[in-house]
């Protein structure tokens, strides 16, 4: 048999270069050499890269304050102009004179208005256009003659500006030039304080894009530019061609900003396609927009890229250097191990005679020692083993044997005992003939007799079914449980006609139909069931049912006996019973081995709590629509 076994074994395949020892040792001398290198190059560019975007970081927040203080200071000499403008008294009295009505000014009059105001204009960069309304919101001047004795009642700023002496106007989409619009008023007074009129200048967006637009302290990839809240357009042109003003833009910065928060971070901006920038932001309430300053994040980090590449090429020849190092050192070390495995190889193949000198006093010289202490030992245990294996193959067909005889005789006497209690019972309905009460009485003991013998039997050839792995279920939908649990209790009622036990039931009035085996779920149910009533001299046996988790949970308690601790697992083994079973008498030991089987088959599960002197519960957990339970009829 030793030669048989051995000849069956295939042949061991020849390991690849890459799967062997020396490979491992140059990957290893490799790893070794480069991994140093590899952490310190890693951290020091990291430093490097967190270092360079710190400083642009911080380049980037003195050119947004830059930026800020400049619009400050513009918007300040735009309210100044209109001050200085109102300051001249001879078109400020006119003015209000023209407003008022307490004279008709003449047309000399009228013409120095006009050609006042559209010198203003010449004369101050800061703004596009004036014009003054009345309360009302009429235009009775402007620099643009067209303007004159048009409304403004709509739009955003006249409001505001009857209320306050000054007011900014944040710029604002004005669909009658379909352009961005900011506006600076001042009201005017008359002699007795009261507001007559209003001054209102289209400040010049051109003058704003020429600071945004002035690229000290950046580099030439940067740029600062403004974002109106006003439907995400911008204020000032972007560095980059072919980005329109009046087009809605969207980034991590322009999202932040205008939301009023300042910060910076590394984000894609809004160009198309989007390109990696280091940028700052700032919330400008004057202007309601956020201004941003980015700088592109790849000429940032050009130098640390250049040092990636000169370490990855300093780490290639180090490598280098280590794996011909690696390959002279491993093939020294792995000769003798490649011995070892030529060893071990042929005496897989069979070869139990196989041993390896091997000269060297380290570790490997001991290795060869034990290999070929191993192979000594292990040709003996085989010798052994097959001993044991031919012991175990008849114990087995004994089994085998066993479970068929038992499988036989079962189908054998279930014919002729049926045969015997139906026979009986038509003797006992009087079919044969007139019996009298002392004969139906015997009888009545030979039917009980032969239906308990009838029982055991079918226990008998169930649990051979199980052993055999020959258990089928007939799976069927919409199994009424509840129906199933009051039958059971009606079956129990007769089995404690003659003890002092009380039935009780909590069954869940919501309990599901479930996918189950009819007879199998019924038959389940009885053997713990008659169980607990078997061993409950007095007392309670309550049944509970409901669902739990998605499942049906089930309860059969009782204040029997209880069951010991140490013959708690004996409880689910075929053929044993515990010390209150054997004192009880009667039954196989199979009723709880064929319901924990039965569950199981089910896909649910089963088990007990008990505590001596006081009772024991058994639980249940079934599926209620198990789609691995194939139905019979399906």
């Amino acid at each position: 048999m030793l030669q048989s076994s051995a000849a069956a074994l295939a042949p061991v395949k020849v390991i690849p270069f890459w799967r062997q020892f020396r490979f491992s040792l140059i990957i290893f001398f490799v790893i070794l050499a480069v991994l140093p290198l590899g952490v310190v190059s890693f951290i020091n560019i990291s430093q490097q890269i967190e270092q360079a975007q710190s400083q642009v970081q911080e380049q980037l927040q003195s050119v947004v304050e830059l930026k800020a203080n400049q619009i400050n200071l513009w918007l300040n000499q735009g309210t100044l102009s209109l001050n200085i403008i109102l300051s001249n008294s001879r078109f400020e009295q006119l003015l209000v004179t023209s407003v008022t009505g307490s004279r008709v000014l003449s047309a000399e009059q009228n013409a120095t208005l006009n050609r006042d105001i559209r010198a203003f204009v010449q004369s101050n960069p800061y703004f596009e256009q004036f014009s003054v309304y009345s309360p009302d919101g009429i235009i009775i001047l402007a620099s643009n003659a067209n303007d004159v004795g048009k409304f403004v009642t709509l739009q955003p700023y006249f409001r505001p500006s009857l209320t306050r002496r000054e007011y900014l106007q944040p710029p604002f989409y004005d669909v009658s030039t379909s352009e961005l619009t900011l506006i600076a008023t001042q009201q005017v007074f008359n002699t007795g304080g009261q507001m007559v009129a209003v001054l209102a200048g289209k400040i010049n967006l051109t003058v704003l894009g020429a600071i945004m637009t002035e690229r000290a302290g950046l580099s030439d990839s940067g740029e600062t530019y403004l974002v109106s809240r006003q439907n995400n357009y911008l204020l000032t042109p972007s560095l980059f061609p072919n980005y329109a003003l009046q087009r809605a833009y969207r980034t991590e910065a322009i999202n932040n900003g205008l939301r009023g928060e300042s910060g910076s971070g590394i984000y894609t901006n809004y160009q198309n396609p989007p390109q990696p920038v280091i940028g700052v932001y700032r919330w400008i309430p004057e202007l309601e927009a956020a201004l941003i300053a980015e700088i592109n994040q790849d000429q940032v980090l050009a130098g640390s890229r250049q040092a990636q590449i000169n370490n990855a090429v300093i780490a290639l020849a180090v490598a280098l250097v280590a794996a011909i190092g690696g390959l002279v050192y491993a093939d020294r070390l792995s000769r003798p191990i490649a011995q070892l495995t030529h060893a071990a190889n042929q005496f897989s193949l069979g070869d139990l005679r196989q041993r390896t000198v091997i000269a060297s006093r380290n570790e490997l010289g001991q290795l060869a020692q034990s290999f070929n202490s191993m192979a000594t030992q292990v040709e003996l245990r085989i010798l052994q083993t097959q001993a044991a294996l031919e012991r175990a193959e008849r114990a087995d067909y004994a089994d085998k044997v066993k479970s068929a005889f038992l499988a036989s005789m079962s189908h054998e006497l279930r014919t002729p005992l049926n045969a015997v209690i139906n026979f009986t019972h038509f003797v006992v309905d009087g079919d044969t003939g007139p019996v009298n009460e002392e004969q139906v009485e015997l009888l009545s003991e030979v039917i009980k007799s032969a239906t308990h013998l009838l029982n055991l039997i079918n226990d008998v050839l169930d649990m051979s079914k199980i052993e055999a792995g020959a258990l089928v279920l007939f799976i069927e939908e919409n199994i009424d449980l509840t129906t199933m649990l009051k039958n059971a209790m009606t079956t129990a009622r007769g089995l404690i006609v003659d003890k002092q036990i009380t039935l009780e039931t909590d069954i869940a009035p919501d309990l599901p139909r479930i996918r189950a085996d009819r007879q199998r779920v019924s038959q389940i149910l009885m053997n713990i069931i008659s169980n607990a009533c078997k061993f409950t001299p007095k007392g309670v046996i309550k049944i509970t049912a409901k669902v739990v988790n998605g499942e049906i949970f089930i309860s059969v308690s009782d204040t029997g006996s209880g069951i010991e601790i140490e013959d708690q697992g004996l409880i689910f083994l075929p053929f044993r019973q515990t010390k209150a079973g054997l004192r009880q008498g009667g039954g196989t030991g199979l009723g709880m081995p064929i319901a924990k089987n039965l569950v199981e088959a089910h896909h649910g599960r089963i088990w007990l709590e008990s505590t001596p002197g006081e009772g024991t519960t058994f639980y249940i957990t079934l599926p209620v629509k198990d789609q691995n339970l194939s139905l019979a009829l399906a």
